[in-house]
């Protein structure tokens, strides 16, 4: 028998606000799953077990009272252990954090799932500042966020990405997940709002859940200056054709050596896309080496800029890799690197 955890996102809310079973009945199935899980392949840093269960009673009366309910009401979601949640343990990954728990801060994403009646239920592992495109083999940096998903816990999970941190797990994982255009969901918790590559993403086991998360987190805000005044269309997002719709493929972004099997499950997905109306351009990109080296320097001034200062006090605790980073990172600022 299907247990409602595994419903979509918004079927579970709609079967708690009709008191077909209960949040509390949906969050401890998602806490029990969460400490299997844990067990098995540490996703988590965190498990929030007697505050999702405090919080899926709160979800319960406010149906049995009449009270109003958001789109999410009572369905579990995790946060990656980046984004800061009130009262909680966020280390970043990292021995620079490790006793920090946000007294009154969380990040704006997280608050509009919170705000739509979703529980979060726990914080996902991520490697050092999210640096790494590795949390082992589930691929990162959301590595944690993305096993989560594929195990059943919860709908979906946030995630962040840079490079490839919500993408790649997700495609470890079989699991949904993309990263949103600059500025759909605010991007909040970096030091500088002038940051252009950093965003918040979905992991789900659907594109319906992934809908869900899109839709209560998107959306412009005055805490980030760069953020998009529109919402997010769900219906079309759920109703929308491929018809017409053009992507350009590139097999190896001109310089990538791509493995057989790898060409062909890309040219078999580029076929059904094919069949389902999109019109798919193959390109050569002539891109070399130099964007993943002029890449790494945006990264390791990125690192420098905003960890920098705290790594001399953590020593041998920081991943070494980490520590080049900033040093990288420092001597491009003091000799002038563009």
């Amino acid at each position: 028998m299907t247990h409602p955890l595994d419903l979509t996102a918004r079927e579970i809310a709609d079967g708690i606000r009709t008191a077909r079973f209960s949040a509390q009945s949906v969050v401890a199935e998602s806490i029990r799953r969460a400490e299997i899980a844990q067990a098995r392949l540490n996703p988590f840093t965190l498990i929030r077990a007697g505050q999702a269960m405090e919080a899926a009673r709160r979800a319960d009366a406010a149906v049995a009272e009449g009270a109003f309910t958001g789109p999410l009401h009572g369905v579990p979601f995790v946060a990656k252990d980046l984004p800061p949640t009130e009262g909680d343990l966020t280390t970043l990954g990292s021995w620079m954090r490790p006793d920090w728990r946000p007294e009154e801060e969380t990040a704006l994403c997280i608050r509009r799932l919170q705000a739509a009646g979703a529980i979060p239920i726990g914080k996902t592992t991520t490697p050092e500042f999210a640096y790494s495109s590795f949390t082992r083999s589930p691929g990162g940096s959301s590595g944690g966020s993305a096993v989560t998903v594929a195990t059943g816990v919860v709908p979906f999970a946030e995630g962040t990405d840079m490079g490839g941190s919500v993408r790649i797990p997700a495609a470890f994982c079989g699991v949904v997940g993309f990263k949103p255009s600059l500025g759909r969901i605010p991007m909040t918790i970096l030091p500088s709002q002038f940051d252009n590559i950093s965003h918040f993403g979905p992991l789900a086991r659907t594109v319906a859940d992934a809908i869900s998360f899109m839709e209560v987190t998107a959306g412009g805000s005055d805490e980030d200056i760069a953020s998009l005044p529109i919402g997010f269309d769900c219906a079309a997002a759920r109703t929308g054709s491929l018809r017409g719709r053009r992507f350009a493929l590139s097999l190896d972004l001109g310089y990538y050596a791509v493995q057989p099997q790898v060409v062909s499950l890309v040219r078999q997905a580029a076929e059904l896309l094919r069949r389902a109306g999109a019109i798919i351009d193959e390109v050569a990109m002539g891109w070399t080496r130099a964007v993943n080296d002029q890449w790494f320097d945006l990264w390791c001034v990125f690192m420098s800029a905003y960890f920098g200062d705290d790594v001399a006090a953590c020593g041998a605790r920081v991943d070494p890799a980490v520590v080049a980073m900033i040093a990288r990172g420092r001597m491009a600022a003091s000799e002038g690197w563009t």
